[in-house]
Order: structure tokens, then C-alpha cells, then sequence
């Protein structure tokens, strides 16, 4: 998911769990087995840029979050 999110290659690399090497529309492009000792290399193309959610995170969906509360909350007082 983080690799859809910032659209850039992910390398996961871990100790009990799946190593792996992830691309930039987070398709799984070579992993290892898990709770095996194992070396890979893959070439990793680097990116320019910033997507969507690289720019503005989480404020988008705090804020509506924060709207839509503060509308409910007028809404119940109202009635």
C-alpha cells in the first residue's frame, strides 16, 4: 500500500517475515519464502515527483471528517 501511495518502488526487507521487492503500483515483483535465509538484488529505477498524497497526507480526509461531525452536531442541536 505505501508504494501506491508515494509511487516508488518499496524494498522490504525483514527477519522472520517476507522480503520483498515491491513496485511502484504495488505489484509484487520478486519475494522470498518465509522464515528462510535468503539474498536477492533487483535494480530499483529512482522517481522524480510527488504524488497526490505524497503532497497534502491526511489532511483531506481530517478535514471532511471534521465537517461532517460539526454538520451532524448542528443538525441534532437543530432538532
Amino acid at each position: 500500500m505505501r508504494a501506491l501511495e508515494v509511487g516508488r518502488p518499496v524494498v522490504r526487507a525483514t527477519n522472520n517475515g517476507v522480503s520483498a521487492f515491491i513496485g511502484p503500483r504495488g505489484q509484487i515483483i520478486a519475494s522470498g519464502p518465509q522464515f528462510e535465509f535468503v539474498s536477492m538484488t533487483h535494480a530499483v529505477q529512482p522517481r522524480e515527483g510527488l504524488t497526490l498524497f505524497a503532497r497534502v497526507g491526511n489532511w483531506p480526509v481530517i478535514t471532511v471528517t471534521l465537517l461532517v461531525v460539526m454538520w451532524a452536531g448542528w443538525r441534532l442541536r437543530e432538532s
